[in-house]
């Protein structure tokens, strides 16, 4: 794990890959990889451990999460992808292909929004212009507040994940429901005001450049049908997979890391 400031907060980070690898276009092969709500780097793990060696793959913890800087108050989109942005600085990237996955499919259209010429190309995987309502996300917030991480954890992560997850894996299973309740409250609730004020319904459409959109078949926070409607807003294609939940990097990271590898080379993102 190494460490960066950035937009005044410590980034934690991990890195693989070559440091400097040649594409066609002569600038650097780099994918940026963006977690989910109350998640960490990690979950990007088997994802990247199954791409080519030639990619160099970036990870960090979003503001308040895993080991970086939690700050008080509500965060904004905006602001988390500033962070992504000044980071991307920190690290001397002039451009990056983003992986976002739930608030950080977000992040990413919001960044490309924000710097279209800083990024490549987007993957966005069971995200949209605008997740869940104002409404529930209050709900959240003000449920966390009054009753702690650590109580909530379970029925959060329950909705992560295909129902027979917890089964199939379930010391995986617990070890994100540990994460999820030993993690910052104020890094959690930020980001649910990000979510909660955060709608690119309106302006998503005019993201440029080539796109993918991934989705898990039993995704209850962000279902399919809204994937469909983000890829054709995007000219894009959804695709679904089977037997994943939310966080389809974490229960199917082969089917994930394979539909990466074929965007990269289908729409020649460097």
């Amino acid at each position: 794990m190494s460490v960066l400031q950035a937009n005044g907060i410590d980034v934690h980070y991990r890195e693989s890959g070559p440091a400097n690898t040649p594409s066609e276009s002569g600038g650097t092969r780099v994918l940026m990889f963006v977690h989910a709500l109350g998640a960490d780097l990690d979950i990007w793990e088997g994802v990247i451990a199954r791409l080519t060696a030639d990619l160099r793959c970036i990870r960090y913890d979003l503001r308040g999460h895993g080991r970086t800087t939690p700050t008080d108050g509500a965060y904004s989109l905006a602001l988390l992808a500033d962070d992504l942005l000044k980071f991307m600085d920190a690290l001397g990237l002039a451009r990056a292909t983003l992986c976002g996955i739930s608030i950080g499919g977000l992040i990413a259209q919001r960044a490309a929004l924000d710097a279209p010429g800083r990024v490549e190309g987007l993957v966005l995987c069971d995200s949209a212009p605008r997740i869940g309502s104002a409404d529930g996300w209050q709900a959240r917030i003000d449920g966390v507040r009054a009753r702690g991480l650590a109580d909530m954890a379970g029925e959060i992560t329950a909705r992560w994940y295909a129902p027979d997850f917890c089964v199939r894996e379930p010391a995986i299973y617990a070890e994100r429901r540990a994460r999820l309740a030993g993690m910052s409250a104020a890094g959690y609730i930020g980001a649910c005001h990000a979510l909660r004020d955060g709608d690119l319904t309106a302006q998503v459409a005019r993201s440029r450049g080539p796109a993918v959109v991934i989705c898990g078949e039993d995704d209850v926070a962000t279902p399919p049908a809204q994937s469909r409607d983000l890829a054709k807003t995007l000219g894009t294609q959804a695709h679904v997979i089977s037997n994943a939940g939310h966080l389809p990097c974490v229960e199917t990271p082969i089917a994930v890391a394979s539909l990466i590898e074929s965007f990269l080379t289908e729409a020649q993102v460097a």
